[in-house]
C-alpha cells in the first residue's frame, strides 16, 4: 500500500472512530433542553491525557426565546442560533483555552440545515460533540458561547452564553506509575 492510500485508511479510521454526534436525545415535552444540563448538576464524561474522548452535548433549540429567557416576549420566534466559539477555562489558574490548545475540537451536527454545520435553526434538535484525545490534565469550565437570531420587525442578533459545564481531564495513570 502507497503512502497516500496509508494516510487516507488512517484518516477514514480515525473519522470512524470519532465521526459526528447522533441526534437521537429525548427530551420529551419541553420547549428548550440541553444535555448534559450543568444547572441540574451534570457535567461531561471524565477524559484522560493522551486517551480518545468523545462527549456529546445534546441541544433541543427553542421556536421561541421566552423558552431561554422569560423577560423576552412569549411571541418572539427563534430564527436560528451560531455557536461561534467553546471556552475552555482552567478552574484553579482560570487560564482559558481553545479546543485545538488542549488537543480537542468541537464538531457541529445541524443534519445538513445549513451550510455551516453550528448553526442550528429554532424548534428542532441538534448536538455537538466534543472529540480528540487531551493533552492537559484539569477541571474545565466549558461555556459555549453563541448568537440567536431572532425577528420582531427585522431579524437582529443576541449574544449568549451556555456556562458551567464541568470537563475533568485526568492525568494518564500509566505515566504516573514509578517502578521501584
Amino acid at each position: 500500500m502507497n503512502k497516500f492510500y496509508s494516510v487516507v485508511f488512517a484518516f477514514a479510521l480515525t473519522s470512524m472512530a470519532f465521526g459526528q454526534c447522533e441526534v437521537d436525545y429525548d427530551f420529551g415535552d419541553v420547549g428548550f433542553g440541553i444535555s448534559p444540563d450543568p444547572v441540574l448538576g451534570e457535567a461531561l464524561d471524565p477524559g484522560t491525557v493522551n486517551a480518545d474522548y468523545f462527549e456529546v452535548i445534546h441541544i433541543l433549540i427553542p421556536a421561541m426565546a421566552s423558552d431561554i429567557d422569560a423577560t423576552y416576549p412569549p411571541t418572539l420566534p427563534i430564527d436560528s442560533i451560531i455557536l461561534v466559539n467553546v471556552v475552555f477555562t482552567d478552574t484553579v489558574t482560570m487560564i482559558e483555552y481553545q479546543a485545538e490548545q488542549l488537543g480537542l475540537e468541537i464538531v457541529c451536527n445541524n443534519l445538513g440545515d445549513s451550510p455551516d454545520s453550528c448553526t442550528f435553526m429554532g424548534a428542532l434538535q441538534y448536538c455537538v460533540s466534543v472529540q480528540g484525545v487531551p493533552n492537559t490534565a484539569a477541571v474545565y469550565r466549558v461555556d459555549l458561547h453563541v448568537i440567536g437570531w431572532l425577528t420582531i420587525f427585522e431579524p437582529f442578533s443576541a449574544p449568549a452564553v451556555f456556562s458551567n459545564f464541568l470537563l475533568n481531564v485526568q492525568c494518564d495513570l500509566v505515566e504516573d506509575v514509578v517502578i521501584i
